[in-house]
């Protein structure tokens, strides 16, 4: 394990951690899955599968033939989900936004993938009528 990035920082990992990494892999990549898939906390979910990823992708590559593959390409999706505030429209995130609690505590919203708050003003992004837009915020 000499040649990767990393370098003994996984062996020792291995060693020291195992008891932790074992069953905290499988169990955070099925919790972030099923958070994804039913909208739930997306950018919390999203920025977990940018931990999992940046950590699989430094740790598992020697980047002998560069740094594109699939763990990067993954990184970039869970980036992309984390920027474009995926839970916005659908999901268990779009329910949650309209609740009394997320109204008190706008900055939940940044949690749960949706817009800013109107009182602090910023852009807001529509989805009428299959037309997606971004107007300033009126106060």
């Amino acid at each position: 394990m000499s040649g990767i990035a990393l370098g003994g920082i996984p062996v020792w990992m291995g060693n020291n951690l195992a008891w932790l990494i074992e069953p905290g892999v499988p169990l955070f990549e099925t919790l972030i899955g099923l958070a994804l898939m039913a909208g739930a906390l997306t950018r919390f979910a999203a920025f977990g599968g940018v931990i999992f990823i940046s950590l699989f992708w430094i740790g598992n590559a020697e980047f002998g033939h560069g740094v594109v593959n699939s763990d990067l390409m993954g990184l970039l999706l869970f980036l992309t989900v984390i920027v474009l505030a995926a839970g916005q429209h659908y999901g268990f995130d779009a329910l949650v936004e309209r609740t009394e609690l997320v109204e008190r505590h706008p900055k939940l919203r940044y949690l749960l993938g949706g817009r800013p708050s109107t009182a602090t003003g910023g852009l807001v992004a529509d989805a009428d009528d299959d037309r997606f837009s971004v107007r300033p915020v009126t106060r």
